[in-house]
């Protein structure tokens, strides 16, 4: 889907900002749907809802700064992804709750 999206951006010339705008809820939901055998009890299964919540939703911010501001604030919100990556994978590195 996501290959369907970088093909009609770059043939038409433009994003089509709301099929993206939707792919990343979207793609999250998957995620937890696929995760969801793998947590047996209630609070880790919460625990993987919010994390992906967060994760994508952060996501979904960036793209619609990208989207709609200019490239000062696509700047800002790469390098809070980026950040936000960072977290994510250090706890899960070192196995820390935050």
């Amino acid at each position: 889907m996501a290959l369907f999206g970088v093909a009609y951006t770059t043939v038409a010339g433009q994003p089509i900002m709301i099929y993206w705008l939707l792919l990343a809820p979207f793609i999250g939901i998957v995620c937890v749907v696929t995760r969801w055998h793998d947590h047996k009890d209630r609070e880790t299964r919460i625990r993987l809802i919010w994390t992906h919540v967060l994760h994508w939703g952060a996501v979904v911010a960036a793209m619609n700064l990208m989207f709609t501001t200019q490239t000062g604030y696509a700047t800002l919100a790469v390098i809070a992804l980026l950040e936000i990556f960072g977290v994510v994978i250090i706890r899960k590195i070192v196995n820390v709750r935050i």
